[in-house]
């Protein structure tokens, strides 16, 4: 769980925020929210399920469940 925590919070000290000093307990959604979706760019919040780009260029795609 410390790990997952310390990914989240490290990608956006450095991606979203650009602030290497950047502190999650200053995290105010209502203010941070769509700063992060503009700097994020649809990247980790993508929501399309068309994988045809991905198909057509040959991708194989392997999914697990279990």
């Amino acid at each position: 769980m410390i790990t997952i925590l310390w990914q989240a919070t490290s990608r956006y000290r450095s991606v979203l925020a650009s602030d290497a000093s950047w502190d999650f307990r200053t995290l105010d959604v209502a203010k941070h929210l769509d700063q992060a979706r503009k700097a994020d760019d649809g990247v980790v919040s993508a929501t399309s399920a068309d994988i045809t780009p991905f198909v057509s260029r040959g991708g194989k795609l392997v999914i697990y469940h279990g």
